[in-house]
């Protein structure tokens, strides 16, 4: 099976607005100087952040194309991690770093919002079976944190594996943007640990927190 294949499908950039509430919302002035890729990677969860069951797994490729179009690359620099968990359904947890220019981070969540209203789903590539891979969105329930919290579910359908389903969070504080990806690569909806996700979620906001 071709993984690179699915993990673009997957991980295609996508933004939905999260609902409900119960988070904090926080203000940030505009930074005069961009953090720097090493600032960033202390801003990464941790394997002591996220329990001694998960192993730092191989990074993602951050670039995540939605509806055929590249998000805008106004990002001054990105760093990732992914951890996974050697479960049945071998849990994957990509998390990414984003640093903007003073305003861009704002506009860029704003536009991938705008690309959700007007795109639910398309076709994204070709399995190893010649069959193409289609890529639905839906945003679901969750906290707010930070300035901006957008949150979707995002499913393909892959000839082999069938439906694969994963959680997309995106927490924006300032002119920096994280995002927590939980994929159950041999799993459904049903193996998305919802209070997980919400918990490397805050983590994560927390770690964004800490340069205020």
């Amino acid at each position: 099976m071709n993984r690179i294949i699915i993990i673009s499908a997957l991980m295609a950039m996508a933004l939905a607005v999260a609902c409900g509430g119960g988070g904090e919302v926080a203000s940030d002035p505009p930074r005069s100087e961009p953090l720097t890729t090493a600032q960033l990677t202390e801003l990464l969860l941790t394997r002591e952040d996220v329990g001694a069951s998960w192993k730092v797994g191989i990074p993602n490729d951050p670039v995540r194309p939605f509806c055929g179009m590249e998000f805008p690359a106004t990002a001054t620099a990105e760093v990732v991690i992914t951890f996974r968990e050697d479960n049945p359904t071998y849990t994957a947890v990509p998390q990414f770093v984003q640093a903007f220019p003073p305003g861009e981070a704002e506009r860029a969540m704003a536009d991938g919002l705008a690309r959700i209203q007007a795109c639910t789903g398309w076709v994204d590539g070709i399995d190893a079976l010649g069959k193409e891979i289609t890529v639905r969105v839906s945003p679901i329930s969750f906290p707010t944190f930070g300035d901006d919290t957008l949150a979707l579910r995002k499913s393909a359908e892959v000839s082999i594996l069938g439906t694969q389903t994963l959680d997309v969070i995106y927490v924006r504080r300032g002119d920096l943007v994280t995002t927590i990806i939980y994929w159950p690569w041999f799993g459904d909806a049903s193996d998305i640990d919802s209070e997980q996700v919400e918990s490397f979620a805050r983590l994560a906001n927390l770690k964004l927190a800490a340069l205020d």
